[in-house]
């Protein structure tokens, strides 16, 4: 798993072990400078122009001089003891005061630690859940995809086919206009026989029928011998019907 912390988190995390590392070296070098040896105070009780009544036992300078420190390491002064307990009571001071901040220091160093593992662990929960999430996301845009090129390809058919239908329709309109055509052709040619017909059965009304009976023996005249020998026949006027002749 790749952790990819944010610019403020990784400068947090460096503030962090630098200030441990700078501490731990300040209080190392601290501890190495102090050193018993060299406070000791060596107290000198030689007379120097005045009695020990007339100097005093907690009177530092005898000479009226500004305070040496070369002075304290060599032991000319005299009756140092209780400012060499005043400062050994400050180094304890000093001491204490080092190792509380030293105490405090861990556990800044306990507490920074502590968070860092907690980020850690919530930059950790953060990746897997963003991995996972990614993971459904990508498998949404892969079967989102899948369906797209499924309608696309639908779509495709769908063309096609409408296409053809298109075709189909305009073949049938093609075919149902030379169908009404050919229909209209045959009704007008039935309303003419029909016409036709009526022409004929009036014709026979009018003219055969009326003539039954000379109609009749001239049909079996003619069927005895193929020959007409009525001898009505050759006065008889046939009316000359047009219809026929045309």
């Amino acid at each position: 798993v790749n952790f990819h912390y944010s610019r403020e988190s990784n400068q947090l995390i460096s503030q962090i072990f630098s200030y441990k590392t700078i501490k731990k070296i300040t209080i190392k070098n601290l501890l190495q400078q102090i050193s018993d040896e060299q406070y000791e105070i060596n107290a000198d009780y030689s007379v120097q122009g005045r009695s020990n009544e007339e100097i005093g036992i907690k009177h530092i300078d005898n000479t009226k001089e500004n305070l040496n420190l070369q002075n304290f390491k060599i032991g000319s002064r005299k009756f140092w003891n209780s400012h060499q307990q005043e400062l050994l009571d400050l180094l304890d001071q000093l001491e204490k005061s080092i190792l509380s901040k030293m105490q405090k220091l861990q556990n800044d160093e306990i507490a920074a630690a502590v968070a860092l593992a907690e980020l850690k662990a919530k930059i950790m929960k953060e990746n897997e859940e963003m991995q996972s999430e990614l993971e459904i996301q990508i498998k949404n845009e892969k079967e989102l995809r899948n369906k797209i090129l499924f309608q696309q390809k639908l779509q495709q058919e769908c063309k096609k086919q409408l296409d053809e239908i298109n075709k189909r329709i305009e073949q049938s309109k093609k075919e149902l206009e030379e169908q009404r055509i050919w229909f209209q052709k045959k009704i007008n040619e039935i309303i003419q026989e029909i016409e036709l017909y009526k022409q004929v059965i009036k014709e026979y009304i009018n003219n055969v029928f009326s003539n039954e009976n000379d109609f009749h023996k001239r049909t079996d005249d003619y069927i005895d011998d193929s020959q007409y020998q009525y001898e009505g026949y050759n006065q008889r006027q046939i009316d000359n019907i047009g219809f026929l002749t045309d």
